[in-house]
Order: structure tokens, then sequence, then C-alpha cells
């Protein structure tokens, strides 16, 4: 009967973060000196949640591993054990476990029809892309949880997972939507006296208000909250954490320089307590921005520089393709701040290796999961400026792109920002800008193009992007403003690598027209390669004397998924042309290629 009680307790005092009172009654219930098999699982179960709740991450997880281990463990606890495992590495910043847990939960709970563990799981897989910035996928499952414990008649379910859900809403813009859900979780909330839950909500409640203009009305909902989730008996270290960022952005936007400081020290402190590197890198990264604004350039670039530290190390120990790209989306905007602080600064050597460091580490996650037979390959150190200038044959011209301030396409807050909310604009998007980097064996020129990169975005139903800049007044513009500033060099030279960034790679390079009327790729003009970063060239032979003998080999596919309808006919002919081999047709490819790489002279792929 003890234990009856003790389980019908657990879901409120879970609710309202009772995790002493928790604690108390599973002590009282241990003092009793329980026999049954399943008592003894349960007290491990609640030592292990209190556990990870209060941040003794290694104890808790040690009691959980333990008792997943013992035979007989009843599917319940087995994915309650689960879940709260992976809570724990969620808190940790460790994407990749949390979620590989999470789905074990939805998948016994579907074998089991255990509603509302499916319902569970759907929340916290929902929590993780969240997290990571893929709002759409992370509303998809909120959605669905939502349905499930709307089913069951869960009425502190539904409560959160309509914060959930207009968490998501508001990630995505549609501010209705997340003012209704953020409404009926509220009345709920209050109404069953949940004030533990109000500290995530009322967080949420003063971002919205703050997107939408209401920085009086965003400040209160932020004192609210701090005001639950520092109180001794609802203690929320992850929601002040949270909260302290936002208020440091509020603050930040108002001029408020001081107190958005000591707001952002105060969340950088939590989430070192959290051992949360994440939330960390965020609270540097917003450090460097107030002391940018506060024209200390010195200090900015040190904190970008330490939230990028935590943002690779992170993105290192992450296997999960979909949560390493979701994660490099999301903190983007940290490199693109360390590269724009250097640039002012004039030490463009240091801009160039950020923007190195960035791009090869973007190409490395993909390779990771794509192709880790290539990984290896590929995975070098990011080559500072020097290294790639060593690399650089003599006649050689370099030309690399950097952009920052692109939107994201499709439905996103900032999209829906209203126009008059310029204070909060400024600090979340990165100004609009395009720097050409060029280099020779023995010069750098930095130059700013006098275009916006949200241009070349392309639109969501375009197949082919490239073709509307096809025309002869476009393709003038074009070289006049990314090829124009080098349009000397790039006469004089003998070999030319571009490096696109971004948008940049749906823009027609090669078609690009001087003002002498000549195309870029023309017989009397350089050689041109185009290249994914610098540091791949440096790595894999910039310098390197071109191979005199072996096969020539062309690849091609008439793919109809992607409107390729020449690619066989075109590597067919450069195979003939070239004396060499065509490889056609749907068969994959990668794993010859790699068995022959070594032996070619030369590889086409056509497209």
């Amino acid at each position: 009967r003890c234990f009856l009680h003790l389980e019908a307790l657990r879901p409120p005092l879970i609710e309202r973060r009772a995790w002493q009172r928790l604690d108390q009654l599973s002590a009282a219930a241990r003092a009793a000196e329980p026999q049954r098999p399943r008592h003894v699982q349960l007290l491990a179960l609640y030592d292990g949640l209190v556990a990870i709740q209060t941040q003794q991450y290694a104890r808790g997880e040690a009691a959980l591993g333990d008792l997943l281990e013992q035979a007989g463990v009843d599917g319940d606890l087995r994915m309650r054990a689960l879940n709260i495992l992976a809570h724990a590495r969620w808190f940790q910043s460790d994407y990749d476990g949390a979620f590989a847990r999470y789905q074990q939960v939805y998948e016994l709970a579907s074998a089991s029809g255990n509603a509302l563990f499916q319902g569970h799981a759907l929340h916290t897989m929902g929590l993780v892309y969240h997290e990571i910035g893929y709002y759409a996928q992370a509303l998809e499952l909120a959605t669905r949880g939502l349905a499930l414990f709307r089913a069951l008649g869960d009425t502190y379910h539904v409560a959160h997972l309509c914060y959930e859900v207009g968490k998501n809403a508001m990630q995505l813009g549609r501010w209705r939507d997340a003012r209704a859900q953020f409404h009926e979780a509220t009345e709920t909330y209050e109404r069953l006296g949940v004030d533990a839950q109000l500290a995530n909500l009322y967080c949420l409640q003063g971002m919205l208000h703050h997107a939408l203009g209401d920085e009086a009305q965003s400040e209160g909902w932020y004192g609210r909250s701090l005001a639950i989730a520092q109180s001794p008996e609802h203690g929320n270290v992850a929601a002040a954490m949270d909260c302290q960022l936002l208020l440091a952005l509020l603050y930040q936007t108002q001029g408020r320089w001081g107190e958005a400081l000591d707001a952002c020290e105060q969340s950088a402190a939590l989430a070192g307590q959290l051992q949360n590197a994440h939330s960390l890198a965020l609270a540097h990264y917003r450090r460097g921005a107030i002391c940018q604004a506060q024209g200390q350039p010195d200090a900015a670039i040190a904190a970008y520089g330490a939230a990028i530290s935590l943002i690779e190390a992170l993105r290192g120990s992450t296997t999960s393709e979909d949560l390493k790209l979701g994660l490099l989306g999301a903190t983007h905007q940290i490199y693109e701040a360390l590269v724009l602080a250097l640039l002012r600064q004039g030490r463009h050597a240091e801009a160039y290796y950020a923007v190195e460091r960035a791009r090869s580490r973007a190409l490395l996650d993909m390779l990771a999961a794509k192709s880790p037979d290539l990984y290896a390959a590929f995975d070098q150190p990011v080559a500072t400026l020097a290294e790639v200038q060593a690399q650089l044959p003599a006649g050689a011209l370099l030309i690399e792109y950097y952009t920052t301030g692109v939107l994201p396409s499709g439905e996103h807050m900032l999209a829906a920002l209203p126009a008059e909310n310029t204070r909060l604009r400024r600090q979340l998007v990165s100004p609009p800008t395009i720097t050409i980097f060029a280099l020779t064996a023995s010069e750098l020129w930095v130059h700013e193009a006098a275009l916006d990169p949200n241009l070349f975005t392309p639109n969501p139903d375009e197949l082919r992007p490239g073709r509307r800049w096809l025309q002869e007044r476009k393709l003038r513009a074009l070289y006049d403003n990314l090829l124009g500033p080098m349009h000397d060099q790039i006469g004089a030279c003998e070999q030319l690598f571009l490096i696109p960034h971004g948008p940049l790679h749906y823009l027609p390079f090669l078609a690009m027209r001087a003002p002498s009327g000549h195309y870029l790729l023309d017989a009397r003009g350089p050689a041109i390669a185009l290249a994914p970063s610098a540091t791949l060239l440096a790595r894999r032979g910039l310098g390197n004397t071109p191979a005199a003998t072996g096969a020539f080999l062309a690849i091609g596919y008439n793919d109809p998924g992607v409107g390729l309808h020449h690619a066989e006919s075109e590597a067919r002919a450069i195979a003939a042309i070239t004396g060499g081999t065509a490889w056609v047709g749907p068969a994959p490819k990668s794993a010859a290629l790699a068995a022959t790489a070594s032996t070619l002279r030369g590889l086409h792929i056509a497209g």
C-alpha cells in the first residue's frame, strides 16, 4: 500500500519539481525494508530520477544503469528508466545519446500499446529537435504527442504539450497559434497550482512579447519566471538559465549593458552547473555581442572564440547527421559574428582561418554520415592562410567567398518579426554581407561585394535556381560585383580556384561576363576549378604536380529525381575526348571510385 501511494504521488510531485519531497518519501519507503523486487526497483528508479534532476548525473546514471541490467525488470520500469537516462544525456547536450534513448522508449511503448509513454517519447524527441533548431520537426512531434494526451484525458500533459506546441509555433513565427497554446497551458497550470511548470511558460511569454515589440511586458514575464525558477520550493536551474540568457538579449536591445552582462554571466554559471555546453556556448556568444556593442572588440572576439570551441567539441562528439547539421545551423551565427569582428579589426588572416574553420567542419560533418570511408581522408587540420598560400603554385589565384546574414528559408521567427521591431532584429540577424578573400602565393586581398546574399537564395519550388541568372545583363552585373574587384589578377593568372559559400553555390560563375564580353570560362583565360574549401585543396594536393599517367574517368547518371537528362551522354563524350572510361547508369559508384581513385589521372562528374 505504501508503494501504491508513492506511485500515485509521483506524477504531481514531478510536475511540481518537488524533488526533495520525492526523495523524502523514497527514504521513508526504503526504511520499511521492502522485499518485493518491483518495490526495490522502484526505489532505484526514484533515486536515479532525483539525482539527475538535481544535477548529480554520474550517480543517477549509475543507479539507472544498474537497474536496467537486472533481470526481470518490467517493461514499464524499463521505459521509465530509459526516459530518465535520456533526460540526463539531453541536459548535458549529448543529443545523440538522448535521441537514441527516446527512440527506444517510443519503440517499447508502441510495441506494448502504452499510449502514455508514446506521448512522452514524442514530446521528448521534439525537445531535442527544438534544441538544435529543427522547429518544424519538433512541432510535428509535439502535435502528435498532444493528440495522444488529449485522447487519454491527461490534463497535466495536455498543458505541457500545449506549451511545447506553442514554443515551436513561436519559433516558426506563428504568433497567433503560440498565443493560443500558451493561454491554454497557463490557464491549466494556474488552475492546478503547478507553479513549477509556470517558470518555463512565463519565460516563453516574455520571449513572445519581446518578438512582438512589447519590451515592458517581456521584462515583466521574465521576472515572474525567475521568481518561480529561483524559489527554494520550485527551483528550476534550466528555466533560470534560459530566462537569464533571454533577459540578457532584452537588456542588450535596450542598451542596458551592465544588466545585460550580469544576466549573461548568471546564465553561463547555471549552464556550467548543468554541464550544458550548448547553452554555455550561447551565453559566451551573447556576452561577445554585448562587448562588441560596447566597443570592446578584443573581449568580443575572445568570447566568440570560446563559444565556437564549445560548439566544435559538441559537434565532434555528435554522430547523427541530422543532429549534427541541426547543431551547425543553430549556431552558424557565432561563426559569422567572429568573422565580422575580426574583419572590422583588420585581422584578415585570423578572419580567413575562422571562415575555413566553419566551412571545413561543416563538410566533414556531412562526410561522416554520408561517406564514412572518405571521412578519414578529409579529416585534416584546418589550414591557415599561410599554409594555403604556401601550397598555391605560381600563377594561381584563389578566390573564396563568405556570406553572412542569410535568412532561413521557409517559415521562421526572423521572417515574421514585425517590421517596426528593428532593435531586436539587429541582434538576431547578422548584417547581410558577401566577403571576398582573394589570394596568391604572396598576396591577400579582402573586398566586400555590394550585394545582399539573400538575393541568391532559391525559391523552394525552383528546380534549377541558377538558370534565372543566365541573362546577359545579370551575368555582367554578377561579374562586376563578385569577380570585378579581382579583374586584373584574374587576367594575369594561369589557374583560378573558386570557393563559393551559402547561396552563392547556385550562381553560374563560369558564365559570368567580363567588360570585354568574354565569359569567365574562356579559351584565352585561366584553367578553373571549384572547391568546397581551401583546407581540402591545401591538404589534398593543391601544390601537387598533375599526374602524367593513369586513366581518365567520367561519371554520369540521368537521375530523373533531380532533372538530369544529359549527364550520361556528357560522361560518354568526355571519356571519348580524353581516351578514358565512362561509368553511367543508376548503380552505386562511390565504393568503386574510392578503390580506384589513386590510379586516376583525371575525374569528371557530369551534372
